[in-house]
C-alpha cells in the first residue's frame, strides 16, 4: 500500500489492480444478466465461444466501454427500464466472428465494439498505435467511434492525416516520459490501453467504470501531453484502489476549495486531485532536475514551485480534517510525506514569486465566486 499511497505504483501493482477491475466488470455484467432476460442470447453465445476461445472472450469482456454499458444497464434496471441488449449482441458478434462461428449481425449502421463501425457502405476501423521509447512500448486503441465514450465529452474521430498527427504527438510525449521517469511510464503502459481523443483544448477525463481508458485533448506540446497522460492515469489508479478499500466517508458531504479547480470539491474529489497533482509535481520536478527543453526553464521551475506547495498544503489539510477513512488518511499523508522534502529544494526567486502569484490569483478568483 505504501507505493500506492505515495503515487509510485509498480507494474506488478498495476497488474493486480487490473485483475481487480476485471473481477468488478464481471460482477457488473452478471448483475445485468440476472435482470435482463433479453440479453441472455448474447451471454449464451459468449459462454459458448469461451469454451474453445477463453482468451478471446476474456479480452472482449475487458473492454472498458463494456463496463460503461453495464453501469448504464444497471441504472436502467433501477428505474424499472430494460437495458439495451443490442450493444452486448455486438460484443458477442465480435466473439463469434473471431472464433469463426455463425452469428446474426444488425444492419447498417453496425458498431463492433473495439473493432470498428460500418456505416453508409463504409468501414471505419478502431486505430491501434504502438509507441516505442527506449525499449518500452505503449499500446493504445484510439477509439472515438464507440457511443459509450460520449460520457467523456466531444470526441475527435481522426481521419488518416489527423491520426498521423496524433501518432507523432503521442510518440514524442512517450519518448519524453520514458526518458524522465521509466518507472512511471512502465506503470502507465501496464494500465492504459484506450485513448479517447477529445476536441476541446485542455480537456481530460477518466471513469471508474472504464478501467484502462483516458480521454483527453492531444496537444502539440509533448511536455503538456505527457503531463496530461500521467494526470489521468493517476485518477484511474486511485479509483481502482477506492474500489478495494474505500478512501472517503459517504457521510461527509462538505465541499472544499482546491487550488486547481474553480468549483469547490467533495472530499473524494479533493483526494483525487491531490493524487493527480502529486504526479504532476513529480513530473515537473524531474524536468527541472534533468534539464528543461530550450526556452522552458522558467516555465518548468514555476510549475514545480506552484504544484509542490499547493499539493502539499492541500494533502496535509485533507489528512487533518474529516471525511477520510483510515485508508484515505494513509493516502493523504503519503502524498504530503513524499512532497515534503521537495519543499526545501532551491528554485530561483523569480519562479517562486510567479508561482505564489498564480496560487494567490486562483484563490482570489475562487473566493469572489463564493461571495
Amino acid at each position: 500500500m505504501t507505493e500506492l499511497a505515495t503515487g509510485r505504483p509498480s507494474v506488478a501493482t498495476v497488474r493486480k489492480l487490473t485483475q481487480a477491475q476485471r473481477s468488478k466488470q464481471r460482477l457488473l455484467l452478471e448483475a445485468v444478466r440476472r435482470g435482463c432476460p433479453a440479453a441472455e442470447p448474447a451471454f449464451t453465445l459468449l459462454a459458448e465461444v469461451e469454451h474453445t476461445e477463453p482468451r478471446l472472450v476474456a479480452k472482449l469482456l475487458d473492454l472498458p466501454q463494456l463496463g460503461l454499458w453495464a453501469v448504464e444497464g444497471l441504472a436502467r434496471l433501477r428505474r424499472g427500464e430494460t437495458p439495451d441488449p443490442g450493444y452486448l449482441n455486438a460484443v458477442a458478434a465480435v466473439a463469434a466472428i473471431r472464433a469463426h462461428r455463425p452469428c446474426d449481425l444488425p444492419g447498417d449502421p453496425l458498431l463492433l465494439p473495439g473493432v470498428g463501425r460500418w456505416a453508409d457502405g463504409r468501414w471505419t476501423p478502431v486505430p491501434r498505435l504502438t509507441l516505442a521509447g527506449d525499449g518500452l512500448e505503449l499500446r493504445l486503441a484510439v477509439d472515438a467511434l464507440d457511443p459509450r465514450f460520449a460520457v467523456f465529452g466531444d470526441r475527435l474521430t481522426p481521419g488518416p492525416a489527423e491520426l498521423e498527427t496524433l501518432r507523432a504527438r503521442l510518440a514524442e510525449a512517450w519518448h519524453l516520459l520514458v526518458r524522465l521517469d521509466r518507472r512511471a511510464a512502465a506503470a502507465l503502459a501496464a494500465g492504459v490501453r484506450t485513448l479517447v481523443p477529445l476536441r476541446e483544448p485542455g480537456a481530460g477525463a477518466s471513469s471508474g467504470w472504464a478501467w484502462g481508458t483516458v480521454a483527453l485533448y492531444v496537444p502539440p506540446d509533448p511536455v503538456r501531453l505527457a503531463e496530461a497522460l500521467l494526470h489521468e492515469f493517476q485518477h484511474l489508479v486511485l479509483g481502482a484502489v477506492d474500489d478495494l478499500a474505500p478512501l472517503t466517508s459517504p457521510a461527509d458531504t462538505s465541499r472544499r476549495y482546491v487550488p486547481w479547480r474553480a468549483d469547490p470539491r467533495p472530499v473524494a474529489g479533493v483526494l483525487q486531485g491531490c493524487y493527480a497533482f502529486l504526479a504532476v509535481t513529480a513530473f515537473w520536478r524531474r524536468i527541472v532536475r534533468t534539464g528543461p527543453p530550450p526556452g522552458r526553464r522558467q516555465e518548468a521551475e514555476t510549475e514545480y514551485a506552484r504544484w509542490r506547495e499547493a499539493t502539499h498544503a492541500t494533502a496535509e489539510a485533507l489528512a487533518e480534517g474529516p471525511g477520510l477513512t483510515p485508508a484515505g488518511e494513509q493516502f493523504a499523508r503519503g502524498i504530503a510525506r513524499r512532497i515534503r522534502p521537495w519543499l526545501a529544494e532551491p528554485l530561483p526567486p523569480e519562479s517562486v514569486r510567479q508561482a505564489e502569484t498564480l496560487r494567490h490569483a486562483h484563490h482570489e478568483r475562487w473566493r469572489l465566486t463564493q461571495e
